[in-house]
C-alpha cells in the first residue's frame, strides 16, 4: 500500500487526536478568570479544516477577547481571521489579496 492510501486508511486515528486536542482546549474554556484568546485562537487552528463553522464560532469568540483586552494586535489579527470567512463565501476575488501579493501598477 502507497503512503496516500496508508494514509486515509490512517485518517480516523488523525481525527480521534484531534477531537482529543479540541476536549482538551474545551476542558480549559471553563476555567474563569484567565485571558481566553489563545485558547479561541488554538481552537480556530484546530477546527479550521476539520470543520469551518466551528472555527468561525471560535473566531467570533476570540474577537470577542480581543476587543474586552484592549490590545490592538489582537482586535487586528481577530479582525482578519473573522473577515476571511466573508471574503471566501462573498468575494471570491476579494480573498486572493489577502494570500497573495501583487505589485501595484505604476504609470511612469
Amino acid at each position: 500500500m502507497d503512503g496516500l492510501g496508508k494514509f486515509i486508511q490512517e485518517s480516523y486515528r488523525y481525527d480521534i487526536q484531534k477531537l482529543k486536542r479540541v476536549d482538551s482546549l474545551k476542558s480549559i474554556l471553563k476555567e474563569k478568570n484567565i485571558d481566553q484568546y489563545d485558547n479561541y485562537l488554538r481552537l480556530y487552528d484546530e477546527y479550521y479544516i476539520f470543520n469551518y463553522d466551528s472555527a468561525f464560532t471560535y473566531a467570533k469568540k476570540m474577537q470577542e477577547a480581543a476587543s474586552a483586552s484592549n490590545d490592538s494586535s489582537r482586535q487586528t489579527y481577530a479582525l482578519r481571521v473573522c473577515s476571511r470567512k466573508y471574503l471566501i463565501l462573498y468575494e471570491p476575488s476579494a480573498s486572493m489579496t489577502l494570500t497573495t501579493k501583487k505589485k501595484p501598477n505604476i504609470l511612469l
